[in-house]
């Protein structure tokens, strides 16, 4: 009796016109080949037949064939591959009060020993699988990212000089009205921070500084490190938003139909980390437009809340990372609003949802996902299957 040997129990062969036999250098331990999955050309296929040599005192038995092979009814042509498969199970039971020969032990362990080869391949190939499909979605993006910030170097261009910039506000001011009248305007490459609306109400700081940028062809500026409180904030079309490390607190009040953040088309930022109570009962949090490009975008509450995180019809959507946590409705990317014409999707690298009802939600519109991790029932789903 000997050790099952280290094997991922997988055999590849390019058959060209054949029927076999194609030789398996693993022991099985079905002698119908059940324990097989055989696949050509990544196709699963059929009319085979399994042989192999029931071997006494090696590998352990009855039931372990080692020397197998495959044959085909008809001659086949492509790349063939031979993965064992055997579903977890038993087959025997020991009796009460007798002992247990060696060979018996030997035999279950090694049977145990060859589902935990399977299973670590698998995990293997789908780890190898999904590393290459991030690096393909990571160059995608840092594509369409490249792009667009050739578009914000472009809008940046706009005014060279500081006395240019005055004159340009000037010009502008009434578009704004009279939410930021008297405000000292900035002349560091136009980013506008709520700190510089002093006279705005503390919860409407963010939007008046939203508004001023997009009026004036600037960008929003959050500091990092800095907690920025709001009621409802809509980020205008075209809008450039740059608040990594920043904290977007909602205060928790909108109902409804209401939308706390409004992300509206073609919005590029690095990071918008929102936070709220939960106290709110409007059915979503976050509405995100067509072609928004973004880093990072996150949604959390501080409680499990009912209703949904994130909303909108997904059109054009490039985003690194989402991530969302205790909401039961987390993330909805609905097109069906803009039939007949199907939307086509966009490009997300990772989501990730904790505490949740329903995950990632996506309806009529194609999408590239990179990874998606959801773990944590809602604490609403009590009683819930």
């Amino acid at each position: 009796m000997t050790t099952i040997p280290a094997s991922e129990r997988s055999m590849s062969y390019a058959p060209v016109a054949a029927t076999g036999p194609f030789p398996i250098d693993f022991p099985v331990f079905d002698g119908t080949g059940a324990d097989l999955r055989v696949t050509l050309d990544d196709v699963e296929v059929t009319g085979l037949t399994f042989s192999g040599t029931i071997e006494s005192g090696f590998y352990g038995e009855p039931n372990t064939w080692v020397s197998g092979s495959i044959t085909f009814a008809a001659p086949i042509t492509g790349a063939l591959v031979i993965d064992g498969v055997r579903d977890p199970r038993r087959q025997g039971q020991y009796a009460e009060g007798r002992g247990i020969p060696a060979r018996d032990h030997n035999t279950e362990l090694n049977i145990l020993t060859a589902t935990d080869q399977e299973l670590r391949r698998d995990v293997g190939r789908e780890e190898t699988k999904r590393k290459s499909e991030i690096v393909r979605l990571d160059g995608r993006i840092d594509d369409e990212t490249a792009a667009r910030q050739a578009d914000v170097s472009a809008l940046d261009g706009r005014v060279t000089t500081a006395e240019g910039e005055l004159v340009l506000q000037d010009q502008r001011i009434d578009a704004l009205g009279g939410i930021i009248a008297g405000v000292p305007f900035p002349i560091d490459g136009l980013e506008f921070r709520p700190e510089q609306f002093p006279l705005v109400p503390e919860l409407s700081r963010v939007q008046a500084a939203a508004d001023a940028a997009w009026a004036l062809g600037g960008a929003l500026r959050l500091r990092s490190g800095v907690t920025y409180e709001y009621d409802m904030v809509d980020l205008k079309p075209g809008l450039v938003v740059r608040s990594s490390g920043a904290v977007w607190r909602h205060d928790g009040s909108t109902t409804g139909g209401q939308i706390a953040l409004t992300i509206s088309d073609g919005v590029i930022f690095d990071e918008i980390f929102a936070t709220t109570p939960g106290t709110e009962t409007a059915a979503n949090l976050i509405s995100v437009g067509k072609n928004v490009r973004g880093k990072s975008l996150f949604a959390i509450s501080d409680v499990q809340r009912a209703g949904r995180a994130i909303t909108g019809t997904g059109e054009g959507v490039c985003i690194e990372r989402i991530m969302m946590r205790r909401f039961d409705d987390q993330l909805w990317f609905d097109g069906r609003a803009l039939a007949p014409t199907q939307p086509a999707g966009g490009i997300i690298g990772i989501i990730d949802g904790d505490g949740y009802l329903t995950g990632a939600r996506f309806n009529y519109l194609s999408f590239n996902i990179g990874y998606l991790q959801m773990t944590g029932r809602s604490s609403h789903a009590a009683g819930v299957m």
